[in-house]
């Protein structure tokens, strides 16, 4: 099973550092500027200053 894990890890989350839910906090819904992960680069903002879009339903 720690071999699976390792395997799932490796592929899926290279640049994990544990604070992936903080970020999408601070960013979705706090509409805070994006920090720096080691080894990437995110993109900033939308300028419209929207912290969150959410489509509704579909119309009929």
């Amino acid at each position: 099973m720690q071999e699976l894990r390792a395997a799932l890890r490796s592929r899926f989350s290279p640049y994990g550092d544990g604070r992936a839910a903080e970020r999408v906090v601070r960013r979705v819904l706090l509409g805070e500027a994006a920090e720096p992960v080691a080894g990437r680069t995110l993109p900033e903002p939308d300028p419209s200053g929207d912290a969150v879009s959410v489509a509704g339903p579909p119309s009929p």
